[in-house]
């Protein structure tokens, strides 16, 4: 059975704009990484998770450093984790240099025929033994409020519905998701999001074939609705779960 607070932040996110569940993932993050700053930055079994996944995602480094930066100037945390993890690592490729041993005839022809095992190399080749740890807690924390979202569907309550109908709904990797995990747990809730994400995305289809339309020189007198110049907004947040006010002219660098 959902929480009543877990409801109450599934209805707050879905008041904003993008995938309510990607957005209870991120908020999930940012409080995970303040309380890895300030709480456990020396827990060794912290640091034993951070160390096998050689360090966190991309997206998570970036996080952290932006929030150790924004609030004390330093980046200390930052500091002792790769510290530490540098070593390692260090430790672990200088143990790749490989012997120096004649090639097998056996060897050097599976070399003439183009014969490789690169894949199996990927796999095992300073493979790490777990997950950015960020992104477990906050996936963690993306399933159960997906669970929340679809037993609170479930009861087919017309309020909660209406609040999900007024939102841009779940993006397609959370609908799969959702599906896939929860549908046989509630059915009724399955139904509802399958018909509501069709609907939406027929109807958003039919806007986007107006705006192409109206783009051809023999319909230049035809004017863009509001629909219609913004419903690639809409079917982009429903593909990547992202704010449409992220899709701007604006890219970052690498």
């Amino acid at each position: 059975m959902a929480f009543a607070l877990s409801i109450v932040h599934m209805e707050e996110a879905m008041e904003k704009r993008g995938c309510p569940v990607c957005r209870l993932e991120y908020e999930s993050a940012v409080q995970s990484i303040d309380s890895f700053l300030w709480e456990n930055v020396n827990d060794p079994e912290v640091r034993k998770e951070i160390n096998n996944a050689y360090g966190f995602c991309s997206y998570h480094t970036r996080m952290i450093v932006a929030t150790e930066l924004s609030q004390s100037g330093h980046v200390l945390g930052v500091n002792k984790i790769y510290e530490t993890l540098s070593k390692n690592a260090a430790g672990e490729i200088k143990a790749l240099r490989p012997k120096r041993i004649g090639r097998t005839s056996i060897q050097m022809m599976l070399d003439r025929i183009g014969f490789h095992k690169g894949e199996a190399c990927e796999r095992t080749t300073l493979a790490p033994e777990g997950r950015c740890p960020i992104c477990v807690l906050s996936e963690g924390s993306g399933d159960n409020a997906l669970g929340t979202l679809m037993e609170e569907l479930n009861k087919e309550d017309e309020k909660f519905r209406q609040t999900y109908q007024r939102s841009y709904g779940i993006c397609m990797q959370h609908l799969r998701k959702g599906l896939c995990k929860y549908a046989k747990r509630y059915p009724t809730a399955a139904d509802f999001l399958i018909h509501d994400a069709n609907q939406r995305l027929e109807n958003e289809h039919e806007l986007l074939l107006q705006y192409i339309q109206k783009q051809n020189w023999a319909n230049k007198e035809e004017v863009l609705t509001d629909e219609e110049r913004t419903a690639w907004l809409r079917v982009l947040a429903f593909f990547t779960g992202l704010s449409p006010d992220r899709f701007t002219h604006k890219i970052e660098e690498f």
